[in-house]
């Protein structure tokens, strides 16, 4: 991994993202087929097992996050909860 990707992410590491509930476990590299190994600790976490569909959020051409396919309609309500509460606090 490049330096300047390895600092960047270790910046991240250190970011305060619990009040989002999110939280950084490392990088993956795409390998000559296109393909990426999420880490085990991310796996045992989310429960995902080989097989598995995930969906690909993509926002302004950028990959923001994989959700299980089955889970997205929870993720939906949590976001749009957010949503809520942010014009609340507006």
């Amino acid at each position: 991994m490049k330096k300047k990707n390895m600092k960047h992410a270790l910046s991240l590491q250190n970011t305060s993202w619990e009040h989002h509930h999110v939280s950084l476990h490392g990088m993956v590299t795409i390998g000559p087929k296109a393909q990426i190994v999420i880490p085990s600790s991310v796996r045992k976490e989310t429960g995902v097992k080989p097989g598995d569909q995930l969906l690909i959020l993509v926002k302004l051409g950028k990959i923001i996050a994989l959700v299980k396919a089955n889970e997205i309609n929870e993720l939906h309500a949590a976001l749009h909860q957010e949503m809520r509460n942010l014009k609340k606090a507006l």
